[in-house]
This record gives C-alpha cells, structure tokens and sequence, in this order.
C-alpha cells in the first residue's frame, strides 16, 4: 500500500456504510481526506466526526457534494493534488486483503473522467455457467517421474502450479481427473482399470447432478441479504460457460445494475501427499481430500471494465479417503463432502467480497438487583457482538444508571468502565457485570444504559446500534 500519511486522498461514497468506515481509517493513517457524496448534510457529519475523534484541522477534511446519475462533478480543481482516489466500486477489494489494492489503480487525472462517475449501487450477481474440472493433486517430485516413465505423452496431462508449502516452495502438477486413465492407473497401481473408470464416471456424474455453480449462488443470495449493506439482484443466463471465458457484461440491456459480481467454481480438487508402496500412480491408493477452487470478479457495467479478479481455494477438512472410496456407491460421500463444503465457500465470499465491516452491538441477557443480610447489588450478563466480518479492536463499555432510559450525560451516574478483547467477526464476549449499590439503595425498576465504544476507537459502519437499555429487576 503507498505511503498516505500527510497525503491527499479522494473518496467516492464516504457518507456512510463501508466508505464511511473507510473514511475513519484512512484518517486514522494520517491522510487529507476530501469526502464525496450525494449527501452534503451527512458528510459533513463525517468530516466533523473525523475531526472531533482525530483532533484535526477542518482543513485537512474536505466535503464535496458529488452527484453521480446527473454527472454533475464539483471537484475538478481538488482531485488535481490528489495523492489517491479510492472509489466505493473498489472498497470490496481494500477491506478484504487489508490494503489498497484494485486492478486498476487510476493515475492522477489531467480531466476528470467517467472513471469517477461509478455508484456501487445494486450488485448483479451471476453464477458461472459451466462444470468445474475436477482434478487429482499430487507432489511432483515423485509422480511426475512416474508419468516420464508411462511415456511422455502423459506429460502433457500435467498444468504445473506453484504453491508454498511449509517447507519451502513445492510445485504441484494438476491432472485432469479424465487423463486417468485406468489402464495406466491399473497397471501401475495394482488397481484394476475397471475399477478406476467406475470411480471416475460415478465422481463425474456426481458433479454434474449437484449443479454446484447454482446451489452456491443460491446460498449466496440467501445468506448475503442479511449479511451486506448492498442490494443484490441474481442475473441469470449470461455468466461463462468456461473457465477462461472473460465476459465484459457491458451494458447489460434491461438491467438497471452498476456492477457485477461474477462467481465461479473453477475446480473440484482431490489431493494427498502420501504414497502408497510401489512406483507410478501408487498415489492414487492413498488418501485423499478434497478441495474447490473458487474466482471472484468484479466488473462495471457501463464500460465492461474488470475493477479485480480474485481466485481463492477452500480445504474442505471432512474425511481423507482413497480414490476408489470417493467414487464408490456412485460418490456418494463425495457429494456429501462437497455439500459440506460449500458453506465454507458460501461464507469466505460474502464475508469477503460483499460485506467487509464491523459493527459492535450488544444485549442484556439478565439484569437483576440481589439483596442479602450484607447488602444489595447489581448483577447482570451482558452479550457484546462484532455483528461484522472484520476483526474489531479492544474497546471500552460504560454502564450508566438511568432513571427514565434515556441516555443524560450530564445526569446518569457511571457505575463501571469494562475493557473488552478484541472481537473477531461474527464472534460475541460476555461480560459480567456487578455492581454494590448503598445501603437501602433500591434501583428496581430503573434502567442500566450500556454505551459501547463511546470513544470510538473502533472504525464500524453503524455506530446507531451501540446502545442497549437493560431494565433491572
């Protein structure tokens, strides 16, 4: 990522939801940020926000109502000192790999251009619209000497792929699972040639009958509703119908969509790197995993421009089984192992490429006040939640006593100040709390007002939702 400290940055959508929280960080790094939106009212609440919390210069913050439908532009003579523009379209690819990072990263402008005029508005999401290869995995050093000595033909089976693995860097050859064939297999392995086509043809049909390209959209589309802040819309009918197809989707007719988003299993991987005794395809007798090959793209639709491509692989850590045993009973616990894994799939991309962000929220799960011969007290659970994907910092909790439920400052009395751990996303901390009251001090009935993260320390995309009222019994 390029050094921002003291620099100048542009960004598009910063009113609220992700270029919001973007906002903040990019602050937090140091940068001048100039904020764009449709919405002059509420940026400057942001700008005001980020000079309140970072005690800065209002200088250093500059607002610019931008309408992107009406092309009407405003800030022709800013952006020319521009250190970066970050435009919303791009906040996807800068949350998800913790830097700013686009495949395309827009050189300072001489005019302003239709590459500013960009809403990340309603996501099209279209499913790819053909069978992922399946493929068998193994280390090279020893397999692909085996496949010399079966004769060089063989060699051509083989698309190389460079991985790290622990020790070092290891290559791994991918072989069609159709290159197999089971004459070779047989008499190398010990494996009868029948046998190896059987389990073929049964893992082949399986993949074709779990129509995995729509089973995992359609978990996309019902978990990312409730997961994002973006409206998505399924298109149908016009993803590639091959891995290395590159559709531009412009101008989708009738479709009144900014971007797209393209999702595509591209391979279906059985893989080990044990052996059995015996030379050759003995690799094939030993067990075996599974994994899928994912690619994610992002592409705007009034230009066809692809804004990032992302591939991403998913170990689905179910059973290791031997090739024959993945393909026996017509694959059946092959499918069941792909059934496993795609929610696995399902929430690496909505959690990355669709909803990257933190949110704090909270609850009271009980609030009473106990009495004893020694006295009375306060005691309660209270849930905190990163109802988010991403990581949020340690932060602090305040529980003031109210009497009406309704939040004074200058009146609620603090009874407690808890620092919380860090949260990861998705991921709740209970926090127990307790209280002495004095004595013949009687709160029943009274409120307990929680405010989370009051010196906003954490960069969230909702702060409306860090208050929570628990009423004593």
């Amino acid at each position: 990522m390029a050094k921002i400290d003291g620099e100048r940055v542009i960004l598009t959508g910063a009113s609220s939801g992700i270029g919001k929280a973007l906002a903040f960080e990019l602050a937090r790094k140091g940068a001048r940020i100039a904020l764009t939106s449709d919405r002059l009212d509420l940026l400057k609440m942001v700008a005001d926000e980020i000079t309140s919390i970072f005690q800065r210069d209002h200088a250093q913050n500059k607002v610019y109502p931008v309408s992107f439908q009406k092309h009407e532009i405003r800030i022709k003579e800013a952006i020319m000192n521009m250190k970066l523009l970050i435009q919303s379209i791009c906040i996807i690819a800068i949350a998800s790999f913790g830097q700013i990072s686009c495949s395309h990263t827009p050189e300072r402008p001489k005019v302003l251009s239709d590459d500013l005029r960009v809403n990340f508005g309603t996501i099209g999401v279209v499913s790819a619209r053909f069978e992922p290869n399946i493929f068998l995995r193994t280390p090279k050093d020893k397999s692909a000497g085996a496949l010399s000595g079966a004769g060089a033909s063989t060699l051509s089976w083989l698309e190389v792929a460079g991985s790290m693995g622990q020790g070092g860097i290891l290559l791994l050859p991918f072989i069609p699972i159709a290159a197999v064939g089971g004459a070779i297999a047989g008499g190398l392995s010990g494996v009868s040639g029948e046998k190896v086509e059987e389990a073929k043809a049964s893992i082949r049909t399986a993949i074709k009958d779990l129509k995995i390209q729509e089973t995992l959209i359609d978990q996309i589309m019902e978990n990312a509703r409730e997961e994002t802040p973006y409206p998505l819309v399924r298109v149908e009918g016009v993803g590639p119908i091959s891995p290395m197809e590159r559709v531009s989707y412009h101008s989708l007719p009738g479709m009144n969509l900014e971007s797209l988003l393209e999702i595509g299993v591209t391979g279906c991987n059985l893989e080990g790197t044990g052996y059995t005794p015996g030379s050759g395809l003995g690799y094939i007798n030993s067990t075996l995993w599974i994994s899928m090959d994912t690619r994610v793209r992002l592409v705007r639709i009034a230009d066809g421009r692809e804004i990032f491509s992302r591939s991403f692989t998913t170990r689905c850590y179910g059973q290791r089984l031997k090739f024959l045993e993945w393909g026996a009973n017509d694959a059946a616990l092959f499918r069941q192992e792909i059934k496993n894994c795609l929610p696995s799939v399902r929430d690496r991309i909505v959690r990355n490429f669709l909803a990257p962000f933190r949110d704090l929220t909270g609850k009271w799960m009980f609030l009473n006040q106990i009495c004893s011969v020694e006295g009375c007290e306060i005691s309660g659970r209270f849930i905190i939640r990163n109802a988010g994907n991403l990581d949020a910092t340690a932060s602090l909790v305040r529980f003031y006593l109210s009497e009406d439920g309704v939040y004074d400052e200058g009146r609620d009395l603090l009874l407690k100040e808890v620092t919380t751990k860090a949260i990861e996303g998705g991921e709740s901390q209970p926090i127990w709390f307790n209280y002495r009251l004095g004595t013949g001090q009687d709160v029943r009935r009274k409120y307990i007002i929680t405010i989370i993260d009051e010196e906003n320390r954490v960069v969230e995309s909702n702060k409306e939702n860090n208050y929570a009222i628990g009423t004593i019994e």
